[in-house]
């Protein structure tokens, strides 16, 4: 039998007693896992490192997230497990019911209809104080935020004593959200003082003292001290995955005094075996709740998602198809290839005169994902688009909030407009509506980025009832195509409609 205490600081489990050495040793065995990539890692290659990250520490503590895996571990191994203070982590006594009748007074004469699910999602969070969610994009995610902080607040845990921090991953999404809980959902039964932090939004003592509620960007929160976190009692993570970088989890230490915790995102649950899986869980709170979006398009919550992968094939008589063979046939290091096949893809100008091409094609609104910005990549095509359409706008990381918010709203509003956009500014939780295509102008295989990514179509809007995302795979039989083949198994994962189609790049010359 082993027997797991709530620590004083409520962050993590200890355990206190154990009947036999082969306990603990199942115990520590289960709660380490593999870092995804850890082959690639430099201490690992430099046998300094075993490519494990350990979820419990040398004093037998696991954070406290990670309570539902304990009772995991016990039904694995049949070993009997007791998790004393595990009450103090549920409201046991919280039933939908209450909840269902808040939410119809809360949202009346709004014109905004929960959705069952929305309902269930915020019940689960109250339930199971803290938790994670996995919830697809166009699910709602900031409407079942207001639900369940505004029943917080309503029972008195959320206060300009006791604030509610939401932390979201980039300066966009901080205006997005509290335009939402101050003009969108607002009713006048219950309101909020909302303090945005991050870019053109600096803090001052004044505002957050007046203030319930606070959205930031993780980034700037990263200098402030101690007591600035004490201050919470209800903690929010928005796009939870990102959850398992250190800035957030120091975030997630510091708030001491918090009573409820939530981090919602569309990609939780990937590839269970690796350890982002359990770094994401172990100071938030288990994954309480998983709903994907094929559901969402089943329910007609969400349009259609048609993929569209398109081969590029390169012509025979350029010089570097016939180097790349070569490279290929020396055995040449693999970063090195990849490193050339992404250098000249980025460089050929008839690929961009295909891009420019496919989206003069296509009606409605266009979002083309690039990653290369320091070679000008997405401002060349950028540049070729507006020879044409002079409603192409570009984004990177050096484009200023308003800007953004601009070309945003410029599409929101319009037909026909182009956004050429870095993965790292649009790929997660920007909100837009009125994108009809989405083209990935270069490669990635990342399940997380890609799933993003695609979000971004998936909106609700009347009339739209479908969104095309176009993968481009420069078929020069390298790494690209293999990224090409990692995504499809992806889209099919995700029971996309999936189609394949050649064109030949030497038309474009």
């Amino acid at each position: 039998m082993l027997t797991f205490k709530l620590a004083q600081d409520k962050q993590h489990l200890q355990l206190i007693s154990h009947d036999t050495k082969g306990e603990l040793k199942d115990l520590q065995l289960y709660f380490r896992k593999r870092q995804k990539g850890y082959h690639f890692n430099k201490l690992y290659q430099r046998k300094l490192w075993d490519g494990y990250d350990k979820f419990i520490d040398k004093e037998l503590k696991i954070g406290v997230g990670l309570w539902k895996e304990i009772l995991n571990f016990g039904k694995k191994y049949e070993y009997e497990i007791t998790i004393e203070g595990l009450d103090d982590l549920l409201n046991l006594s919280f039933t939908k019911d209450q909840l269902d009748k808040f939410a119809s007074v809360l949202l009346d004469g709004t014109g905004i209809d929960v959705r069952d699910y929305q309902l269930e999602a915020a019940h689960r969070a109250l339930k199971y104080k803290f938790c994670s969610q996995e919830l697809a994009t166009s699910a709602g995610k900031t409407l079942i935020l207001f639900l369940y902080l505004s029943f917080l607040k309503r029972k008195g845990v959320i206060s300009k004593e006791k604030k509610a921090l939401i932390v979201v991953p980039n300066i966009s999404l901080v205006g997005q959200t509290a335009e939402k809980f101050e003009k969108d959902y607002k009713t006048g039964l219950l309101d909020w003082t909302v303090l945005q932090i991050g870019g053109s939004n600096k803090y001052s003592d004044k505002l957050f003292e007046s203030s319930d509620l606070v959205i930031s960007t993780y980034q700037s929160l990263k200098n402030k001290d101690a007591s600035f976190f004490e201050k919470f009692s209800c903690l929010c993570i928005d796009e939870a995955h990102t959850s398992r970088g250190n800035s957030i989890r120091d975030i997630l230490l510091a708030c001491k005094n918090v009573e409820y915790k939530l981090g919602l995102s569309g990609t939780i649950k990937i590839e269970e075996e690796y350890s982002d899986f359990f770094k994401i869980q172990e100071f938030l709170g288990p994954l309480s709740m998983v709903l994907k979006s094929n559901f969402l398009i089943e329910q007609q919550h969400s349009p259609n998602v048609y993929i569209k992968m398109l081969s590029l094939q390169y012509p025979e008589n350029e010089p570097f198809v016939f180097k790349y063979k070569k490279l290929r046939e020396s055995g040449q290091a693999g970063k090195e290839l990849f490193t050339a096949e992404r250098e000249f893809i980025v460089s050929y100008q008839p690929r961009i005169n295909f891009i420019a091409s496919l989206c003069k094609k296509l009606d409605g609104n266009k979002l083309i994902l690039f990653i290369n910005v320091k070679d000008q990549y997405g401002q060349r095509i950028c540049d070729k688009i507006r020879e044409e359409n002079p409603n192409a706008y570009y984004i990177d990381g050096g484009v200023g909030d308003k800007d953004r918010s601009d070309y945003k709203e410029n599409m929101e509003k319009g037909q026909g407009v182009v956004l050429i956009a870095s993965y790292g500014t649009f790929s997660t939780g920007i909100d837009l509506k009125n994108v009809n295509h989405i083209i990935f102008a270069e490669s990635y295989k990342s399940e997380i980025t890609i799933r993003q990514s695609i979000g971004r179509g998936m909106r609700k809007l009347a009339g739209k009832h479908q969104v095309v995302v176009y993968d481009l795979i420069d078929d020069l039989e390298g790494y690209i195509v293999k990224h090409g083949q990692a995504r499809e198994k992806i889209y099919k994962k995700e029971q996309f409609i999936l189609s394949k189609h050649t064109f030949d790049l030497a038309k474009f010359l």
